[in-house]
């Protein structure tokens, strides 16, 4: 994996919520994204994702496929058709799996990238940037 110096923040921060049922993945995402300088919040599967959806206007959700109670499809469809156009976050899916299929079932359901794990953080910073262009934001 790419090392991140402390000085490579990626100003302005975005608010970004990482959908994983991984504790160890939860922690290495929340470490990377805050030494990145971003503001990050946890939720463990679907359906405390669309929750805190509801609560917060999140830049980013970075989503898991699979997870127990409402896996990241579903999520993401009920995150689409529940919130209105200024309130739509960009989801990107934070998946082990790898397939064109996997990626373009992940479209389908209204994602707007793709993230394979383990994360990448030039992958990742990438993915961020085009986050913040998405909401008109500067780069650093």
């Amino acid at each position: 994996m790419n090392r991140i110096k402390s000085t490579q923040v990626d100003a302005p921060a975005l608010r970004i919520l990482v959908v994983e049922d991984n504790d160890i993945n939860q922690l290495l995402a929340k470490k990377i994204l805050s030494m990145l300088g971003h503001q990050i919040d946890l939720a463990e599967n679907g359906l405390a994702a669309v929750d805190a959806a509801r609560k917060v206007s999140y830049h980013l959700i970075l989503m898991d496929i699979r997870m127990p109670e409402m896996d990241g499809l579903e999520a993401t469809q009920v995150i689409r058709r529940g919130f209105g156009g200024d309130h739509q976050p960009m989801i990107f899916a934070m998946t082990a799996l790898d397939s064109e299929e996997d990626e373009d079932q992940c479209l389908t359901v209204g994602m707007d990238g793709f993230l394979t794990k383990p994360l990448s953080v030039s992958h990742l910073r990438e993915k961020l940037a085009e986050c913040k262009a998405h909401f008109n934001l500067p780069a650093k």
